[in-house]
């Protein structure tokens, strides 16, 4: 009944306050019984109480202590205890095993009723030694009291200083020991009660040097945006000695800051009081920051947007070697990134360019380096001869080499993966909320990554802006060559187009300047086609086309790379009908965009038709024939690597919906390329070496443009650019010289026309 589960103390405690509650009503006969049955001994509970008066009496008299009123509760018994008992507190570190003072291993003593409870912390009365040393009269306590109580022996430790922003003060853990124990680890204190002049540089270093401190006060905000534009105008320069260093800034402050701020607490009354008076106080100045002035890093040589195809985009700099973003950085909101192409990117900005080309020029062979030594000071030589942003930097700089060294340095010998990355343009891909989704110096490899999101983006987005459907006149008002506009906060930058519904006209954006060409083209014709429905019908039906030519039409196959939107089925009366429209009103003449123009170009060349109409009607009608002649021949190949090239080529030229891609000046040609392709046939079958000859000549410059053509995943239009058609008159003069080319043509044009070559994107 005197049990207590936590103090050994206060089961005595309890032990003595139902004996002296017996004492004070029973005989001494019934107490000797009490104890008896209790298991005490009358004469040591005697002495004890004897002993106990003896006590009071001295504190009553010679101290003239008073007695409590209120019973002291288990924390001020067990304090009391720990003043005399400091030496044998033990703190549990196994199952059972305790540590005590100066690292002793002890256990508590089975007679305690703390044995099986095994609190963390204890306290003993004594301490023996039998086959163990044993721990007796234990009580748990917290460790909190040790440090209260033997304030005057626990030894303190402090280590690792830190700031803490939200707390506005510099911090210290402190570890605490009483005989070698450890009774707190590593609890955060205020830094100035340890070392009030350290926590002051600190306090200074991290909130007002480093400015990592919240802090509604004017100076900081001014402060803060001084310094960010300073370290961006050195990120730009890629430079680090335009401004002052953390040094100079801690002295600034340092030199302002009274002794007694050691925390945010502090400080900002004291600062309040301060710019009260002098509002100024704290601000840093231009002239403070500044170290020297480098005039080349400014607005022009490194601008904070770029114009691309009359978008304007942002940059961002950043000069961290071996940082993903380092060098300049595109942002490129998602919806537009199929409209851009590389080409303009690889000038980066006029205050990198020389870096650019020194590089380039590093980036050279040997055999060709050696002609450009030193290398800094060709590319001074060559950059006054560069337009920048104005075509391919590449050919620009082999054009550069040839004026100033006479040697001809071909496009493809400047190994663009020896560069730098920073002298790359780092490419930035947005998401509407202006999240950055992805990144990469690779611009056609982040357009083939998002090139289905980007276009489904840019369609809803621009559809949402700009867009009219089912017209059957002209309706739109004046059509813009370029739209750049916003929508719901979206930047939305296209090519306004109208486009042909079949039975009506539309208007859409589009993302590619070609493609918006072409189609808009296809979108007049529609509309000249409704408005000269009478017209176009009589020359429909009186077409010099027969059913063997429409059939044939009828049969052929896709192109195999582009033009999905063609469809399966198409009728070669309509599409010659399109064609006679396109190239009597739009072909080789200023773009129509409004009304008037479009009243008056329909008016202006209606005569024309029926002339027109005879001719492309016996043109096509020679395509189909030869056509069908070329594949019977076909069959006769002297050799499989013949007859696959003809195909290759074929496939690519005449496919289903040719006449709609193909503009007149080209599709005139055609008979001329399939009579070559029967003259080479012909001459195959007594020579094939020579026709291999011939085809090693002519593979490099098609695989070039049609790889390119791939990469541009269909933002180009192969029939509207100059080298594809270079490459059929190529064909004609290695293979049938006998029928001349419409131009010159040579493997030396060629490697010039191919050096030029748009570069993909």
């Amino acid at each position: 009944r005197f049990k207590d589960e936590r103090s050994d103390f206060i089961s005595l405690l309890k032990l003595w306050d139902d004996f002296e509650a017996q004492k004070a009503h029973l005989t001494r006969a019934k107490i000797r019984s009490y104890c008896r049955d209790s298991f005490l001994s009358f004469v040591r509970m005697r002495e004890w109480h004897e002993t106990h008066s003896q006590i009071m009496e001295v504190i009553k008299g010679e101290f003239e202590f008073k007695l409590n009123m209120v019973p002291a509760e288990y924390p001020e018994i067990h304090r009391a205890l720990l003043a005399g008992l400091l030496s044998n507190v033990c703190l549990r570190q196994e199952q059972s095993e305790y540590v005590g003072a100066r690292g002793a291993r002890l256990h508590i003593h089975p007679g305690s009723f703390l044995f099986k409870v095994k609190p963390k912390w204890i306290i003993s009365a004594e301490q023996v030694e039998t086959s163990k040393v044993y721990a007796r009269t234990v009580a748990a306590i917290e460790p909190e009291w040790i440090e209260r109580v033997g304030a005057h022996l626990v030894k303190q430790q402090h280590y690792d200083p830190h700031w803490e922003r939200k707390a506005a003060r510099i911090a210290v853990h402190e570890r605490t020991q009483l005989f070698g124990l450890t009774i707190q680890a590593g609890r955060k204190i205020p830094y100035e009660r340890v070392n009030a002049v350290e926590a002051r540089e600190l306090f200074i270093r991290h909130a007002l040097v480093q400015m990592d401190y919240d802090s509604r006060a004017p100076f900081m905000a001014h402060n803060i945006k001084l310094l960010e534009e300073a370290d961006y105008l050195q990120q730009k320069g890629r430079r680090v000695d335009l401004m002052v260093d953390e040094l100079w800034l801690f002295k600034f402050f340092e030199e302002r800051v009274p002794p007694e701020i050691v925390n945010g607490v502090t400080f900002e009354v004291w600062r309040k009081s301060v710019e009260a008076l002098k509002p100024d106080f704290l601000k840093l100045t231009q002239d403070d920051i500044t170290v020297k002035v480098d005039e080349s890093v400014d607005d022009l040589n490194f601008p904070d947007h770029c114009m691309v195809g009359g978008l304007r985009l942002p940059l961002q700099y950043r000069f961290e070697p071996g940082h993903v973003d380092d060098g300049v950085s595109a942002l490129i909101p998602l919806q537009l990134l199929n409209t851009l192409e590389e080409s303009p990117f690889r000038w980066l900005v006029p205050g990198m360019l020389r870096d650019k080309v020194i590089a380039l020029l590093k980036s050279l062979p040997k055999t060709l380096r050696i002609h450009f030594v030193p290398v800094p000071d060709y590319a001074d030589r060559i950059l006054p001869m560069l337009d920048f942003a104005q075509g391919d930097l590449l050919a620009q700089l082999s054009s550069a080499l040839k004026r100033t060294g006479g040697i001809s340095v071909p496009t493809a010998s400047f190994r663009e993966e020896l560069v730098p990355d920073h002298l790359k343009t780092n490419y930035l891909v947005l998401a509407e909320d202006q999240r950055v989704i992805d990144r990469g110096r690779d611009l056609s490899a982040l357009k083939q990554k998002h090139s289905k999101d980007a276009g489904q983006s840019f369609k809803q987005i621009a559809s949402e802006a700009y867009l009219m459907t089912g017209c059957h006149e002209w309706t739109f008002g004046d059509v813009p060559v370029t739209f750049d506009g916003s929508h719901e906060g979206s930047r939305v930058f296209g090519y306004p187009a109208l486009v042909d519904e079949g039975q009506s006209v539309g208007l859409r954006i589009l993302e590619a300047r070609e493609e918006a060409q072409l189609v808009h083209e296809g979108g007049l014709a529609r509309l000249l086609a409704l408005s000269l429905a009478k017209d176009l019908k009589y020359i429909r039906k009186n077409l010099r086309v027969d059913a063997a030519a429409e059939l044939a039409c009828g049969r052929l196959g896709a192109h195999p790379l582009f033009y999905k939107d063609l469809g399966k089925e198409r009728a070669l009366r309509d599409d010659v009908v399109a064609r006679l429209l396109a190239a009597t009103y739009l072909e080789d003449q200023v773009e129509i965009r409004d009304f008037a123009s479009f009243s008056e170009r329909m008016e202006a060349h209606r005569k024309e038709l029926m002339v027109r109409s005879d001719e492309m009607g016996a043109i096509a009608q020679k395509i189909m024939q030869l056509h069908a002649e070329v594949l019977r021949s076909l069959d006769k190949a002297p050799d499989g690597k013949i007859k696959e090239d003809v195909l290759f080529q074929l496939s690519r030229m005449i496919y289903l919906g040719f006449w709609i891609k193909t503009p007149w000046a080209q599709i005139r040609e055609f008979p001329r390329y399939l009579t070559a392709i029967q003259h080479r046939l012909q001459k195959a079958g007594q020579d094939p070496g020579r026709d291999a000859r011939q085809r090693v000549d002519l593979e490099p410059f098609q695989s070039a443009f049609w790889t390119m053509m791939e990469k541009y995943q269909g933002r180009r239009v192969p029939e509207r650019h100059p080298f594809r058609w270079k490459l059929e008159e190529f064909r004609v003069s290695l293979f049938a010289q006998q029928l001349k080319t419409a131009y010159p043509i040579s493997v030396k044009r060629m490697e010039e026309a191919l050096k030029t070559l748009e570069p993909s994107g």
